[in-house]
């Protein structure tokens, strides 16, 4: 099992119809959901970690990917999926270590 990769189209409308099938949005305003994409090996070679396949599908707020360095060393190195007032399932890179909701696919043989 992974994080989700979200590589075009219609798995991102898969993955909102899911969420919001799943009564999230009953609950929760906002969402910050991690996804598989990162550029941990090399800053802003973004690729979704659970396939190998290059980040395109170009969902990032404006500004985003900003690469953000943080005081405590912290770099925005991670994707998440964001629903935010003003963000509509929009990508946005953040550090890693921060703790938000995640989506996992599976890989059936």
């Amino acid at each position: 099992m992974f994080l989700i990769s979200i590589s075009d189209e219609q798995v991102l409308s898969d993955t909102i119809d899911f969420i919001k099938k799943s009564g999230y949005f009953d609950k929760y305003n906002d969402l910050q959901m991690w996804t598989s994409g990162n550029d941990l090996g090399q800053a802003g070679q973004l690729y979704w970690g659970s396939t190998g396949q290059r980040v395109s599908l170009d969902r990032f707020a404006d500004g985003e990917p900003s690469n953000t360095k943080y005081k405590d060393g912290s770099i925005e190195d991670c994707i998440v999926l964001e629903r935010s007032k003003g963000r509509n399932y929009t990508f946005d890179d953040r550090p890693c270590k921060r703790e938000y909701y995640f989506m996992c696919e599976s890989m059936l043989c």
